[in-house]
This record gives structure tokens, C-alpha cells and sequence, in this order.
């Protein structure tokens, strides 16, 4: 991804220039669309504060004609920016070319621009309106048109480097890693939201060299902010377009001062020498197509690693104090009910019990309640229906069990209350909540009526169960029938072995020399990768592979491959005598598959150069597994 600040500078011309795509493929019939953006959103800006407005046209075969709106109570600073891309979701492919002008409003009030007209291949088309609000108030933290810092043409600046200058120098100071969290100090279970954020100044291609592990963590992703509409943030006294590069809900599983590990993005930075332009005669400033065409010795290329500052987080433990014997670890804000589907069944059918517990917290954590069923009542493993929504903080939704339960005999029977508590974090409470009991009819039994939830199979697999000690017995009689018939039965195999060993032999060799070896089973390991591909279905190919080459890794050396990480690779490797090259290939091509699916600069790799890198990669390292 290549990137440039929004932020403008008078007499400077922003370059912003992003592809994020995941592919080569996509559909060529979609559609035309010309559309309007502003930043902020929601367009309410302070008198002293800057307005972008940008002109989006997706899918376009050609460069429109604009007919555009007029900033009659706006001022245009410096030039408008032009950026081109190619993005890829869930397969379907958008090609877009957007100009961005900043403003300056004139006064306060609510105004409003006009739609854009645009001809395309003799088609017109039109966007839609967009509504600005200007207040009289102070300025909020956002870039400001104060003439101090903008006139100066700073940003132009950054991207220029002089005769003596410290290249490298200037770009850690324009470019900075940031990890922010929501707070410091929380309880076991309580979540935190980490973001970590890419502060540039400068033009560069970025990538994520290091993500964070997260250990003491139970970890959600969360979306980012869209990489093609950075925001704009302060830093030292300095606007700074700020990159969302993971953003997560992470949840401590244990007390004491964890530490939140850093990430590291490495950023490949150009700078433009200054003596170069003025000897060759160019202006102060240059836009993309002009630098685009300087050669190579007008350039100051460096590689630039930045990473942020490690964070500590103060994990609190759960009091003990007040603690309730039902509590089993469930911190956040929850209500809880409990239902039957039928008060009243015959003896013949089976009961439900629904337990549900809705709310906010760690409900990924929560597990099935403890049930205590009356003498007379046999319960069975609940059902868990996880309605969750994983994407708020904290988690909120709901977890249903449904316990289905039968009784032998007929009569009145009471479920007893159940006991739900936990940790309130707001109020550093324990809760308790109860449930009611709940009574039970069941009659005599009615031939001929099944269990609507266990249905004939069911209700013969009850029947089986009250009487498993005959069938346990049954089974045991025929298991010890059939070792004995299997010892008899080898003793004669193993006499006729041995008086016919030397026949075997002879006929083993000539049968080798005749006919080769079958051919084993061949079970492609990148089998849905490849299907992924075939069927042009790029979001989910980067996923795929990722998933699919660390379980050969997992299976071929015998490791948990859930868990498995770049740093384990050339441990594993090693222990089964694997060439250190191939260990260190091995370890790259799974964080470079890391990158791509956690780094929103980095879904621009062609799918069938990693899908051709992982097959000469297994290929290599199979022969070394077959030789053990």
C-alpha cells in the first residue's frame, strides 16, 4: 500500500494513492458508480477546522468529464489529490478513482453541496448531495487552516531531503506506531480494546513485520477504521494521518501486571533530494505523475522499522470476599429465565428445560449451568445455541441450553430454582439471580405418542438406557466369546506362518520384481485453497491457505496446529533433522501469510505465486518425512 497525508499544506498537492486489492480476478460487469464523501462524518466541523470532500467513481472504463459543485462559502486549499486503487471483497472486484479537495468554510452554518455530474462514454451519471454543518466553536484536536502551520507547505517538506540531512532520522520522526487501549486497570474478565495505529506523514509502502501475541489474553478482533479514509490525528504538535492496523477486544485471564506485547510495521519510504530539483530547475512542489517520472538517482530510498511502546495493563483479581458458591467466572451485566416447553407430558415422552442468559460480558466464557434434578428425573447433555454478537464491547447476546430430560414413573415432580451469579465490574459487585421452580405433570404413559425432540429412535435409545446393565453384560460375553475364538484362531494362523516362511519368501521376492509397490493415497493438503482460487473467491483464498498450510505443518511434526506460530516452525523442524534453509523458508512464508490476513496494506499478493510457494515448500519437505 502506498500512502500519502491527506492533510494539505498550502501551495502542496496531496498524493494519496492506495491499492489494496486481493486479487487479479473479478467481475468485469459491475457497475458505474459515482458517489460523494466528506471528512469528518458526521460532516460537522468547528469555523477554524478543514472539511475534505471527495469525488468517488467506482468501475469506471474512462477519466470522466466533472461538472462540479461550487464552494461558495468554502475556500479551496491548495490543490485537489487524486487517487486511484483496486479493492477485492468476497470475490467481487472495485476499481475506483477518487479527488479529494480540502476547504476552508467561510462562516458558520448548514450548507449544502449540489450532486456532481460526470460524462462517461457519452452516459452521464450523478452523485448525491451532501449536507455540512459549520459551528462557531473552538477547534477540536483536527488540522485547522491556521496560517502558522499551514502556509509553510510542511507536508512537501517532509517528503524532501537536503544535502546532509539525516534520512533516516526524519522518517522515524513522520512515521510513529501507536497502540492505544480503552484502560489501564480492569478485573480478570473485563475487556480491554486495543488498537494499534500507524501515525505517517510521509508517502511509503507498509507492512506489518511482527504482529502481537496477546499472552495472558483471550482475544475477539474487532473491524478497523476503512484504510482508505485515514483519520487525522495530533501527535506531538503534529497532524498525522493514523492507520488502523488491529484493532481487538481482549480479555485477561489472569491477576497481575500483564504486559501487551508491541507490533512492528516496516515502511519502505522515498524521499525527493532537494538539490536534485533545484539543479534540474523544478518547482517547490510536485504531484504524483511528476514524481512518478524521476529517475532513480533524484531518490532517497529507506527501509524504515517502527514499533510501538509496549503497554502494561493492571489486571485485578475478583475479590473473595462475598463471593457466592454459584459463581463460575461470568463478569460483565446478565439476566437469565428458565421455561419448559411443557408443563404436562405422559410418561413415554421427554421434558425440555430451557435455560437462557442474555446480556454483556465475557459470554464466550460461561459454560452449561449445573442442573440438580429430582430423584424420579434423568437429564441429558443440553443443546448450547450461542447467540452472540462478538463485534460489541463487550460481547452481547445471549447463550440458550436446552436440557431435555424423562421420567420413569408418573406424577408431580418440581425442578428446583437454579442460581446464576457474577461480577459486576461497574459497581464491583457479586450478583445473584434465581429462577423460579418450575412444576411438572407427567401421565401415565399413551401408546402410540413419541417425544417431539427424541422421536421413536429416542425413545428406544431411553428404553436401552434403563436397562444397560443386561446390555453391558450382553456386550462383555460377546467381547470375551470373541478374544477367545481370535487367540484360538492365531494359534493355527501362526503354525501355518511358520511351516510356510520359507515359501513366503521366495515368492515375495519374485512377486517385488514383478509388480511395483501400490501407490499410497494422495490426500492434497491445499485442496481448498485451490477450490478458493479455481472459483475466483479471493477473500476467503488468504484464509484458506493460511489455515491449510499450518495444519500440514501441525500434522507432519506433531504439534497443536490451532496454536501454532512462525517462532515454533524451526524448533519443530529441527527436531526431524529439516535443512535450516528450508526451517527458515517454512518460518518466512507463514509470517508473510500472517501479514496478509491481519495487515490491511498487505492483500495485494497474487494468488497463485503463494498458492505455487506453499506447493514447492511441501514438496521439499515431504521427502525428508518419508526418509524417517
Amino acid at each position: 500500500m502506498q500512502r500519502k497525508p491527506t492533510i494539505p499544506a498550502a501551495g502542496f498537492r496531496l498524493v494519496f494513492i492506495l491499492w489494496m486489492f486481493m486479487g487479479f480476478t473479478g467481475s468485469l460487469s459491475a457497475q458505474v458508480r459515482l458517489r460523494l464523501a466528506v471528512s469528518p462524518n458526521p460532516p460537522v466541523i468547528c469555523r477554524d477546522e478543514l472539511l475534505e470532500y471527495s469525488i468517488i467513481l467506482e468501475n469506471s472504463p474512462a477519466t470522466p468529464n466533472f461538472k462540479l459543485p461550487s464552494f461558495t462559502h468554502f475556500s479551496v486549499i491548495g490543490s485537489p489529490s487524486r487517487e486511484t486503487g483496486r479493492q477485492t471483497v468476497n470475490g467481487q472486484v472495485t476499481t475506483y478513482m477518487a479527488w479529494t479537495y480540502t476547504l476552508q468554510p467561510r462562516k458558520t452554518g448548514r450548507f449544502r453541496f449540489s450532486p456532481v455530474e460526470a460524462m462517461i462514454a457519452g452516459k452521464k451519471y450523478q452523485s448525491d448531495q451532501v449536507e455540512v454543518e459549520v459551528k462557531d466553536c473552538a477547534s477540536r484536536g483536527q488540522a485547522t487552516a491556521n496560517p502558522s502551520t499551514q502556509a509553510t507547505g510542511s507536508f512537501w517538506q517532509d517528503q524532501l531531503v537536503k544535502p546532509g540531512e539525516d534520512a533516516m532520522a526524519k522518517a522515524r520522526k513522520n512515521l510513529r506506531m501507536v497502540l492505544e487501549v480503552d484502560k489501564r486497570a480492569c478485573y480478570v474478565g473485563e475487556p480491554v480494546v486495543a488498537t494499534y495505529q500507524l501515525f505517517s506523514r510521509l508517502p511509503s509502502e507498509s507492512r506489518m513485520s511482527k504482529q502481537p501475541s496477546f499472552n495472558g489474553f483471550s482475544v475477539i478482533d474487532l473491524p478497523g477504521a476503512d484504510p482508505m479514509r485515514p483519520d487525522v490525528r495530533k501527535l506531538d504538535g503534529m497532524a498525522f494521518n493514523a492507520y488502523t492496523l488491529r484493532k481487538a477486544q481482549i480479555y485477561p485471564l489472569q491477576a497481575g501486571t500483564v504486559e501487551i506485547e508491541p507490533a512492528e510495521v516496516e515502511n519502505d519510504v522515498a524521499f525527493v533530494r532537494s538539490d536534485y530539483l533545484e539543479t534540474h530547475g523544478m518547482g517547490e512542489w510536485m504531484d504524483e505523475y511528476a514524481l512518478a517520472m524521476l529517475p532513480p538517482e533524484a531518490m532517497v530510498r529507506q527501509t524504515v522499522p517502527v514499533r510501538n511502546e509496549p503497554v502494561l495493563i493492571q489486571v485485578k483479581p475478583l475479590p473473595g470476599k462475598d463471593k457466592p458458591e454459584s459463581f463460575t467466572g461470568a463478569v460483565g451485566q446478565f439476566d437469565i429465565e428458565a421455561s419448559l416447553e411443557r408443563g404436562r407430558f405422559p410418561a413415554n415422552e421427554s421434558g425440555l428445560l430451557s435455560i437462557r442468559i442474555r446480556g454483556k460480558g465475557n459470554l464466550q466464557w460461561l459454560t452449561a449451568p449445573e442442573i440438580s434434578w429430582p430423584a424420579g428425573v434423568e437429564g441429558f447433555e443440553p443443546e448450547v445455541q450461542d447467540e452472540t454478537d462478538k463485534l460489541t464491547v463487550p460481547v452481547s447476546g445471549s447463550k440458550l441450553y436446552r436440557f431435555p430430560f424423562s421420567v420413569g414413573q408418573p406424577g408431580k415432580y418440581v425442578l428446583p430454582s437454579f442460581e446464576f451469579s457474577y461480577f459486576d465490574p461497574f459497581t464491583a459487585r457479586y450478583m445473584r439471580l434465581q429462577t423460579p421452580e418450575l412444576p411438572v405433570q407427567v401421565d401415565p404413559a399413551v401408546a402410540g405418542t413419541t417425544s417431539p425432540y427424541q422421536k421413536t429412535t429416542k425413545g428406544f435409545l431411553n428404553r436401552m438406557f434403563y436397562h444397560r446393565w443386561w446390555i453391558i453384560v450382553l456386550i462383555a460375553g460377546l467381547v470375551i466369546a470373541g478374544l477367545l475364538l481370535w487367540v484360538l484362531a492365531d494359534r493355527k494362523k501362526q503354525k501355518r506362518a511358520d511351516a510356510e516362511t520359507k515359501n513366503i519368501n521366495a515368492q515375495q521376492v519374485r512377486e517385488n520384481e514383478s509388480n511395483p509397490e501400490p501407490k499410497e493415497v494422495y490426500v492434497d493438503p491445499l485442496q481448498e485453497s485451490r477450490d478458493c482460487l479455481r472459483n475466483d473467491q479471493a477473500a476467503l483464498f488468504y484464509s484458506s491457505l493460511h489455515r491449510e498450510f499450518r495444519h500440514y505443518l501441525g500434522e507432519a511434526f506433531g504439534a497443536d496446529a490451532g496454536g501454532l506460530q512462525p517462532s515454533q516452525v524451526p524448533v519443530l523442524m529441527k527436531g526431524k533433522n529439516i535443512p535450516e534453509v528450508l526451517q527458515i523458508r517454512a518460518q518466512q512464508f507463514m509470517q508473510d501469510l500472517q501479514r496478509i490476513l491481519y495487515s490491511p496494506f498487505q492483500q495485494q499478493v497474487e494468488p497463485a505465486r503463494l498458492l505455487e510457494k506453499a506447493e514447492h515448500l511441501i514438496s521439499e519437505i515431504n521427502p525428508y518425512l518419508r526418509n524417517r
